[in-house]
């Protein structure tokens, strides 16, 4: 019997040239906030590829480059984050998604909506294909209101 893995999308080969270049920095380890235990030479490093990912992305020099584990971890600090930063004006918040998000996308909607954030869910065809009307019709509908609107819609 044959088996095939279709879920690229939450775990993908890693590409050869890339992990012949990380194997170097396997044997190195520390925690880069702690200056004793991690090397200058280490700290030198995440720079250098830190601005190489700026530089990739066309982003300015200033910006932040924040390197974490998975996309779970990644939704989270993003969304939470954002609900975080601004919690003072939750009144004022809007969270927009799909329903067939990944799942850590779903919970923090749950989360989002049990705290205060109008939650609002695309509607979606039977292909999974998001309905562009209605997105255009929220993004309107909130921006008339002046809410702080988040989106975060599945590729």
């Amino acid at each position: 019997m044959i088996y095939k893995y279709f879920d690229f999308a939450s775990t993908t080969p890693v590409i050869n040239s890339f992990m012949e270049k990380s194997s170097e920095y396997l044997g190195d380890f520390g925690n880069p906030s702690n200056d004793t235990s991690f090397s200058f030479s280490n700290k030198n490093k995440i720079k250098i590829a830190k601005n190489s990912i700026k530089s990739l992305l066309n982003a300015d020099i200033n910006s932040k480059i924040i390197f974490t584990s998975g996309g779970s971890e990644s939704n989270n600090l993003v969304i939470l984050g954002w609900f975080l930063k601004n919690i003072r004006k939750i009144n004022n918040l809007v969270f927009i998604t799909s329903p067939i998000e990944h799942r850590s996308i779903l919970n923090c909607s749950k989360y989002l909506k049990n705290s205060g954030v109008i939650v609002e869910y695309l509607k979606i065809d039977k292909d999974g294909i998001i309905n562009n009307d209605y997105y255009e019709y929220l993004l309107k509908k909130y921006k008339n209101e002046n809410k702080n609107i988040l989106v975060s819609i599945m590729m």
